[in-house]
């Protein structure tokens, strides 16, 4: 299946090996994002408490992405991990630093853009 477009970027090899070399460290990262990705859902919710439809698909989101963290998370116990501290994530932080205050469509299209990592 062909991709609906292709990103100008490629995991370099290295980052790839380096993520192997830790895999606790890479499911620790990946729970956390997909705690963000929740949290942002939830948070989107609450400035349109009165869309219905949009609060359905949101709460839904969350719940989706709540369940994604819980198998990512039992994976990472399996291997005898645990969900380590956040790291900052300079990259989000700089996007979201330009969304105008109150705009939905920006926060909405940062977060499609965050979800791209």
């Amino acid at each position: 299946m062909r991709a609906a477009f292709e990103l100008a970027w490629s995991t370099p090899r290295a980052w790839a090996e380096a993520a192997l070399e830790e895999p606790q460290a890479l499911l620790s990262d990946h729970a956390h994002c997909e705690l963000g990705a929740a949290a942002a859902a939830q948070g989107l919710l609450v400035r349109r408490p009165r869309d219905s439809a949009l609060v359905e698909r949101l709460a839904a989101h969350a719940s989706e992405e709540l369940r994604h963290f819980r198998q990512v998370h039992r994976l990472l116990v399996e291997l005898g991990g645990a969900l380590e501290p956040p790291r900052r994530n300079g990259y989000a932080e700089g996007l979201l630093a330009c969304v105008e205050r109150g705009s939905l469509l920006d926060r909405l299209l940062v977060f499609a853009l965050i979800r791209l990592l």
